[in-house]
């Protein structure tokens, strides 16, 4: 019965299909309003195609070939006689076109100076354009197309008349009206890659036409030919300062020279997009007259940079090469940095509780119970499964499960075998890391001195320039907190605030100018010379470095005598030391106190908070220097022999009980090894029996109220009392007295 319906179905279908050929247009057409697809095994697109090649219809050909091309490509070969045809039908058409278009080619006598004719050029090649893409648009058009010689020809003779456009381009280009509506590059009848030979090739005539143009005009004409600069060679390099140099000049002469209208001049060329040389006769020489005693003295923390920003020519000079006329330096601009300073603050701290791993220990282990107990079931299982009545087959099925439940149980033993009865687990301390805004100050002084080389004047003032930047910090964060990467992750390293502090500050030239210029008044008479210039430049010099002195030898008023030279020293790890003033900006402590630090905070006896920075150290002796903010009083060390028996004492912050006081007697002075183990010579020791604690270390140790060792460690054990070594006054006056 089923063959029977599928025989029956079979038959309607074949009459739907042959009743529909019978009207084949009138059904495609219905076919294609209702959204189905018209064709059928018994009615093909290759059919309709022929159908409309034989009635001549070549546009609606063309979109059954392109809309059914899919089956076209599928059936190339089944159906190359139909789209042969199509094809034939195609090139009978379109060959007087090609012939015509190919004649117009060929025949045309370019004049592109005349720059009426290059729209007609353009719809040239457009059309041109088009009857190339055709042989792309019509899939298999090169395969079964006859008209492909004139393609060919066509090409050719298009690339011909488009290479003689590109080599007369640089002639039409400097015909072209660059100061009317039209851009040159979207008027000139083809596109050009290379649009550097448009300048370079007319760069005389080019810059002859600017020669006669106002100011108006030069920036319209530079702003037409801004487009083609973009390859930034030399050549155009050369003409932008050539043209740059013109519209200076130009403004110079408008305006009339003055250093400020020198400035505005540049200023002004930069923003309409002119690019001067300082070919235009007056040069400014700068020399850099910063203090080398300064920069020695650690006066000068950071580089300062004389920026000259829109006077791109300006280069740093000696103050001999500025006065020398042959130079024709019309200004001379000494700059000297007398400061450059840094400075930190930390307002508050915020205190964060986390954990961290501060051991291990054994705990049971979860997994050996499970181990034991699957143990257990797989031997209850072969042991009920050994038990089982069987006979006959029943027997044979009865050795495969008891095989199975004997492996299984052997696997089983050998996971219990492998499982450890304990597991070591992480033990977790609760502590507290802090996080602090640290603001980073950067305060640059200089002097300046410029001179009016031709009108013989001088004019002398001070430039001060502050910058700061916050950083979001995190301290004492515990190595072994399992959260450490992520905390620091979301707060600013001391790498990169080091990096902020040593950067260089740049000071513009054209402030400096736009200073003076509004201090006009204040310019005097000089007899320029390069000795008179010297002694004005070093006798300013001399003044700032003594005033940094006088600063230098600054105190803090006395208030605890002996009190006032001590400061607690706290390093980013968290640990903390003693550290004493041994010159208003410098604190001495033990190395072990600030060792792997390369800044540490300072808190003074009265409380305030400032940072310093490790400038010195040397290990066999364990000493270091730190260089810091708030400055202090500096101690007074003992000199000649230290009589034993004396009594001494140290000052210092044990176990965290700051500013505490021990005393003990002094037992002898010996020489003893480093506590680094460094070998070479033996350090000189103070030892006493005065208590000595961790807190202590780089302490001074006073002899009245004179210094006369700095704390160092002490000899611990079961049977050790009063042994405390502090390093010898003669040590650390040799240690300050070298290389720094």
């Amino acid at each position: 019965m089923a063959v029977v319906k599928k025989i029956l179905s079979l038959l309607v279908c074949f009459a739907v299909l042959t009743g529909c050929q019978s009207n084949p247009q009138k059904w495609i057409s219905e076919g294609i309003n209702n959204g189905e697809s018209p064709y059928s095994f018994l009615y093909t697109p290759a059919h309709h195609l022929e159908e409309l090649v034989d009635a001549q219809k070549l546009e609606e050909a063309k979109d059954v070939y392109l809309s059914q091309i899919d089956y076209f490509l599928e059936n190339r070969d089944a159906k190359a006689e139909v789209i042969g045809d199509f094809f034939a039908l195609f090139d009978s058409n379109n060959r007087p076109l090609f012939s015509a278009l190919l004649d117009e080619l060929n025949g045309i006598d370019l004049a592109l100076t005349d720059q009426g004719s290059w729209a007609s050029y353009k719809a040239l090649f457009e059309r041109s354009t088009v009857t190339a893409a055709i042989a792309e648009q019509y899939p298999l058009y090169r395969e079964f197309s006859k008209n492909l010689d004139i393609h060919a020809e066509l090409k050719a003779a298009e690339e011909a008349l488009r290479a003689k456009c590109i080599a007369a381009a640089p002639e039409a280009f400097a015909a072209f009206d660059h100061l009317g509506d039209s851009a040159f590059s979207s008027s000139y009848p083809v596109a050009l890659d290379d649009r550097e030979p448009l300048i370079v090739d007319n760069h005389a005539v080019l810059i002859g036409m600017a020669e006669n143009y106002s100011t108006e005009q030069l920036e319209a004409f530079n702003a037409a030919l801004s487009e083609n600069y973009s390859s930034g060679s030399d050549g155009i390099k050369a003409f932008q300062k050539d043209l740059g140099n013109i519209y200076f000049k130009r403004i110079l002469k408008t305006d009339g020279f003055t250093l400020i209208n020198y400035l505005t001049a540049a200023q002004m060329a930069q923003s309409k997009g002119f690019n001067p040389s300082d070919s235009v006769g007056q040069k400014i020489a700068v020399i850099d007259g910063s203090s080398q005693s300064l920069l020695h003295a650690g006066q000068l923390e950071f580089p300062v940079s004389l920026e000259t920003d829109v006077l791109g020519e300006v280069q740093p000079v000696t103050l001999q090469e500025a006065l020398d006329k042959k130079n024709g330096y019309r200004y001379a601009l000494v700059f000297s940095v007398n400061t450059a300073r840094t400075e930190r603050r930390i307002q508050n701290r915020v205190p964060h509780s986390s954990r961290y791993v501060s051991g291990e220990r054994r705990v049971p282990n979860p997994a050996y119970e499970t181990a034991r107990m699957d143990v257990f079931s797989a031997q209850s299982e072969l042991s009920s499964t050994q038990s089982q009545y069987c006979s006959g087959w029943g027997c044979l099925a009865k050795v495969v499960l008891v095989s199975a439940a004997s492996s299984a149980l052997q696997e089983k033993e050998s996971i219990f075998a492998s499982t450890p009865a304990t597991i070591t687990e992480d033990v977790f301390s609760d502590y507290e890391y802090s996080t602090s805004v640290l603001t980073a100050r950067k305060a640059v002084s200089a002097n300046y001195y410029l001179v009016d080389l031709v009108k013989q004047r001088l004019f002398s003032g001070t430039f001060d320039i502050s910058e700061s930047r916050d950083f979001q910090m995190a301290y004492n964060v515990h190595k072994k907190d399992k959260s450490r990467a992520s905390i620091l992750k979301e707060y600013d390293e001391e790498s990169v605030v080091h990096e902020f502090e040593e950067q260089d500050v740049p000071v513009l030239l054209s402030q400096i100018i736009e200073q003076v210029n509004a201090k006009k008044g204040k310019f005097k008479p000089f007899k320029v010379s390069y000795n008179r210039m010297k002694k004005t430049v070093l006798a300013d010099r001399h003044e700032a470095i003594k005033r940094y002195k006088l600063a230098s030898d600054n105190v803090l008023p006395e208030r605890d005598v002996r009190m006032e030279h001590v400061v607690v020293v706290y390093t980013p790890e968290k640990s903390m030391g003693t550290g004493f003033y041994v010159k208003p900006d410098l604190v001495l402590t033990n190395y072990h106190v600030v060792e792997g630090s390369k800044y540490v905070e300072i808190k003074t006896h009265g409380g305030e908070e400032t940072f310093g920075k490790v400038v010195k150290s040397d290990v066999r002796l364990d000493l270091a220097l730190v260089k810091v903010q708030q400055r202090g009083k500096p101690v007074e060390f003992y000199s000649g022999s230290i009589p034993l028996g004396s009594t001494v004492e140290a000052i210092g912050h044990p176990k965290g009980y700051e500013f505490s006081i021990t005393r003990g007697v002094v037992s002898a002075v010996r020489k003893g090894d480093s506590i680094y183990g460094t070998g070479g010579k033996k350090v000189v020791f103070v030892q006493s029996d005065t208590p000595i604690n961790k807190g202590n270390s780089g302490g001074p140790m006073f002899l009245g109220d004179k210094v006369v060792a700095v704390n160092n460690n002490k000899r611990v054990g079961k049977d050790v009392e009063g042994l405390a070594f502090s390093i010898h006054y003669t040590e650390v006056a040799d240690f300050l007295r070298k290389d720094f």
